[in-house]
């Protein structure tokens, strides 16, 4: 399904939303929102994701991992994110944040390196 902004613009598409809209929607400035579409931000804050998946009526997993929330496998990670993210501290939220990044830049190099073997 590719790459981060490859998804958001797919999820946005298929509920026929502009940027404008998914702003509104979600709180976050039209600018970053077409910026992470177009892949110029590979790796938004935490925070930005989560208001762009509200916004979307999705979850940040699918946004970020391709899932959805039947997936039996985030359930985990799905109830962090509900129940546990607003207790922890600005440092944790920040590690966690740095992470995320981490892994989506590890996916994104691994779709390229599998497109590039073929």
């Amino acid at each position: 399904m590719g790459n981060l902004g490859e998804r958001l613009t797919d999820e946005m598409k298929r509920q026929s939303l502009t940027a404008a809209e998914l702003s509104r929607r979600s709180g976050e400035e039209v600018a970053n929102i077409r910026r992470i579409m177009n892949g110029e931000v590979t790796d938004p804050r935490l925070s930005t994701l989560a208001n762009i998946a509200r916004g979307l009526g999705r979850s940040i997993d699918y946004l970020v991992w391709e899932v959805g929330k039947d997936d039996p496998e985030m359930s985990k990670v799905i109830d962090f994110f509900t129940y546990q993210w607003p207790y922890l501290s600005g440092e944790d939220k920040t590690h966690i944040n740095g992470l995320l990044g981490l892994m989506v830049a590890k996916k994104d190099t691994e779709k390229i390196w599998s497109d590039s073997s073929r």
